[in-house]
């Protein structure tokens, strides 16, 4: 069974506002300083095994895209 297109930007948004709304809305993730610096800080480490294993998984553009995304809540807090 193959995902449609749909379902595929509901697994990887697409932009800043569909992440943002996935993470605190849909996953209830508290978007709050501690943890925003704490994610931008590991996600800017790539000596980090757990940096290196998000790469692996998800390759160096969205790891980019997603720091990215850490980095701007993170200014608009």
């Amino acid at each position: 069974m193959s995902l449609s297109d749909r379902d595929a930007a509901e697994l990887f948004p697409i932009d800043y506002t569909s992440w943002r709304y996935c993470i605190a809305i849909k996953c209830g993730v508290p978007l709050t300083a501690e943890y925003l610096s704490e994610r931008v800080a590991t996600l800017s480490d790539t000596g980090k095994e757990e940096t290196k294993r998000f790469i692996k998984l998800y390759g160096t553009e969205w790891h980019q895209r997603v720091l990215v995304w850490f980095q701007r809540a993170s200014t608009e807090r």
